[in-house]
């Protein structure tokens, strides 16, 4: 029997759907209580972006779409751009004769190198540094205009030494930079407090958070940010912030995560 093209379209969509299903499954193994947490609905849409961001990334497979997946979750939203992890693309233009199920496997062994130098055993230097940064005034950072980079450069060694490290100085001064002119150009921020709060979440959870469907109080969409003052956009990033940072260290403590009525 032949099918038609509606017909071979259905049984396309069925099984897209399936691995879907399959990979928030994937995601609740690896974070009990994710699903509850994100919502059925918006997890779905969540993945099926991420996948369609991993075949752009030239990952079409399963095994490499779930590491590019577990990358995303770890390292944030374009996480193959961010500069403190240049190692994603090198390693894939490395390896790109090899196929992308080699270059998933070296990803994840680059992960897991990522993970013990970062975070230590138990999470205790991530969790160190989540206490630190719920403790820091975000937005009033001591970072002067004159000296931008210089202090920033400062500021996220002394919150977080061992990603810095990890990623070294030069990646780091490129991501203060960017991050400078990510809150210059898409937030407005014209003073160097909340210029220095973009970066410090750019840092935190990557440099392109503001584009990451799980932080909608990150998006400078719909016309937010022109109408709110500079001071008011700040405090909704700085109080959006802070309830992931929460709810990092809750998960971490607790071993799941809790849900709440909407990721805003």
């Amino acid at each position: 029997m032949k099918l038609n093209a509606q017909q071979e379209e259905l049984i396309a969509k069925f099984y897209f759907d399936r691995y879907i299903e399959e990979s928030m499954e994937y995601c609740e193994k690896q974070l009990p209580g994710f699903i509850e947490y994100v919502g059925r609905e918006k997890l779905d849409q969540i993945i099926r972006a991420i996948v369609a961001n991993a075949k752009d990334f030239g990952f079409d497979q399963r095994g490499a779409i779930w590491c590019y997946m577990d990358m995303v979750w770890q390292f944030g939203w374009d996480c193959e751009h961010d500069p403190q992890y240049p190692w994603i693309q090198e390693t894939c233009d490395r390896l790109k004769a090899s196929g992308q199920l080699i270059q998933a496997d070296q990803l994840y062994c680059r992960l897991r190198e990522w993970r013990e130098a970062t975070r230590g055993p138990h999470s205790q230097y991530w969790i160190g540094a989540l206490n630190r940064l719920l403790r820091t005034p975000l937005l009033e950072l001591p970072i002067r205009e004159n000296h931008f980079e210089i202090d920033m450069a400062a500021c996220l060694k002394n919150l977080y030494a061992r990603r810095y490290e990890y990623a070294g100085e030069e990646a780091m001064r490129t991501l203060v930079r960017h991050g400078r002119e990510s809150a210059q150009e898409i937030f407005h921020f014209q003073s160097a407090a909340p210029q220095a709060l973009v970066v410090l979440i750019a840092f935190t959870w990557g440099h392109a958070f503001m584009h990451h469907p799980m932080f909608e109080w990150a998006k400078p969409e719909d016309g937010l940010v022109t109408h709110e003052s500079e001071g008011q956009t700040a405090r909704r990033l700085a109080d959006g912030f802070q309830r992931e940072l929460n709810d990092e260290l809750t998960f971490l403590m607790d071993g799941r995560l809790n849900p709440r009525q909407a990721i805003d």
